[in-house]
C-alpha cells in the first residue's frame, strides 16, 4: 500500500493559506464602534459596541484556527517527507541486499555448463524427438 500525496496541491493550499492570513483584518480594526453617543442612541451604541467586540474576538479565533491549520499541514508535510527518506532509504537496503544475494548465488554456481542441482545438460543431443523420462 502506497499514499502519494501531491506536494504541489499542498504547498499551494499553503500558500492560500498564508495569503488569507494576510489579507485578514486583524481582530483590533473589526472591533471598533465609532460615532457620536447621545441619550436616543446609547442604547443602539452598546449593541453595536458588542457587536464589534464579538467580532473582534472571533476574527482572533479565525485567524488562530487558520495559523494552526497552516501549522499542522506544514508539520504533516514534513512528517511525509521524514518518512519518505526513512523509506527510500530501507528500500535502498533492501535492493543493495538483493543485489547482494544474487552476487552471492553467481559466484557459487558450477561454471562448468551444469545446474545448481547437479544436472548436466547435453547439448549434443539434438533431436526434436520427445524422450521418455523415467519416473
Amino acid at each position: 500500500m502506497s499514499i502519494a500525496v501531491d506536494f504541489d496541491g499542498v504547498f499551494a493550499e499553503l500558500k492560500r493559506l498564508l495569503r488569507e492570513l494576510q489579507e485578514f483584518p486583524s481582530p483590533a480594526e473589526v472591533a471598533v464602534a465609532e460615532g457620536d453617543v447621545s441619550n436616543t442612541t446609547r442604547e443602539f451604541h452598546q449593541a453595536v459596541s458588542d457587536a464589534a467586540r464579538e467580532m473582534g474576538a472571533a476574527t482572533e479565533r479565525a485567524l488562530e484556527n487558520l495559523q494552526n491549520t497552516h501549522d499542522a499541514i506544514r508539520a504533516a508535510v514534513l512528517q511525509l517527507a521524514e518518512q519518505d527518506a526513512a523509506l527510500a532509504d530501507e528500500t535502498k537496503l533492501i535492493v543493495s541486499l538483493l543485489d547482494s544475494a544474487v552476487e552471492q548465488a553467481a559466484s557459487s554456481s558450477p561454471v562448468d555448463g551444469g545446474l545448481s542441482d547437479g544436472v548436466k545438460v547435453d547439448a549434443s543431443d539434438s533431436s526434436t524427438e520427445p524422450q521418455d523420462a523415467d519416473y
